[in-house]
């Protein structure tokens, strides 16, 4: 279901989230922006309902930025947004026969599991986990830069998916178990 309003188009869909910054927020090296929440989500091909979702908000959101920004009249220019192909965009597994939608906000989104009950674990919610993902797509209008973004309004996780990217090494896989007085540091290979 989408809920519109003069400015904005909200949708959920289903997604694999990957690049989780959701329980802090992602603080931009370069100083270049404010601090914000985020995360990559992963909409798999065959889900046609949330495909069809994304794609109607898309092009709900283009049309209030024609009539709004530019007078009724389409530019020549295609009109960019965050929703990408993944099979031609980007490389990596992760990636295949999936879209992407880059997702952030200034303000930490609500995070709940199956039973609408608040996580607050970091470790619950993940690169890999699957989630209901509620979105606001709305159009941007500034000098040389515009286009239609969406913002993370919130997460319901669903299940556990297989973990992307780098993963943690488990303990005992790459220390040996020390006594008190034990300080030989040097035969841990």
């Amino acid at each position: 279901m989408a809920t519109e309003n003069k400015n904005v188009t909200r949708i959920t869909v289903r997604a694999t989230l990957s690049y989780v910054n959701v329980f802090e927020p992602y603080i931009d090296p370069k100083g270049k922006d404010k601090p914000k929440y985020k995360c990559l989500l992963l909409i798999d091909k065959d889900d046609t309902a949330s495909v069809k979702k994304i794609k109607a908000a898309i092009a709900a959101v283009e049309a209030k930025m024609i009539t709004e920004k530019y007078a009724g009249k389409a530019p020549k220019k295609k009109i960019s947004n965050t929703f990408g192909d993944g099979d031609e965009d980007k490389d990596g597994e992760e990636y295949e026969n999936r879209y992407y939608i880059n997702v952030s906000k200034h303000i930490k989104p609500a995070i709940v599991d199956r039973k609408l009950r608040p996580i607050t674990d970091t470790e619950e919610v993940y690169s890999g986990c699957v989630a209901n993902v509620c979105i606001e797509f709305y159009y941007y209008w500034m000098d040389e830069s515009k286009g239609i973004t969406a913002s993370l309004e919130g997460i319901q996780k669903i299940s556990d998916g297989e973990p992307l990217g780098a993963s943690r090494v488990r303990p005992e896989d790459v220390f040996k178990e020390m006594e008190e007085d034990d300080e030989d540091y040097d035969d841990l290979d």
